[in-house]
C-alpha cells in the first residue's frame, strides 16, 4: 500500500483551541454583559470554563446561556455565534507549519474537523 495523503484534525492537533477558550468565551459574553451590566463577566467565565468529568471538556458558553435563559434570544444567539466564529486567538502549535511544509513535498494534505463550523 502506498501512502498518498495525510489528514489532520484541526482543533488541538494543528492549532490550540483549548488554549483559546478563555479569550473566546470573554468575547462571546460581551453582548450579554452589554445588555445587562449587572451580569458579572468573571462569574460567567468561571462557570463556562468549569471542568467537567470528561477529559478536556468544560461546561461551556452554550450551557451558561441556557442557564440564563438567553440561549434562544437574539443576545444569546449572538453570543454563541461570537464564540464559535471568533478565530483570531487561534494559533498553530509550534513546528506545525514546518512539519506541514515538509510533508507537502511527499503527500497530499488535508484537514478534517468535527467542529460546528
Amino acid at each position: 500500500m502506498v501512502l498518498r495523503a495525510v489528514f489532520f484534525d484541526l482543533d488541538d492537533t494543528l492549532c490550540d483551541s483549548i488554549g483559546t477558550r478563555y479569550e473566546r468565551a470573554r468575547k462571546a459574553f460581551e453582548p450579554v454583559v452589554r445588555k445587562d451590566p449587572g451580569v458579572d463577566m468573571d462569574s460567567l467565565l468561571s462557570r463556562a470554563l468549569e471542568p467537567l468529568d470528561e477529559p478536556r471538556s468544560v461546561r461551556g458558553v452554550a450551557a451558561i446561556l441556557d442557564e440564563l435563559e438567553l440561549a434562544k434570544t437574539p443576545t444569546g444567539r449572538e453570543a454563541l455565534r461570537m464564540y464559535v466564529g471568533y478565530h483570531k486567538p487561534l494559533r498553530l502549535f509550534p513546528d506545525v507549519e514546518e512539519t506541514l511544509r515538509e510533508l507537502s513535498d511527499k503527500y497530499l494534505l488535508g484537514v478534517i474537523s468535527n467542529a460546528e463550523s
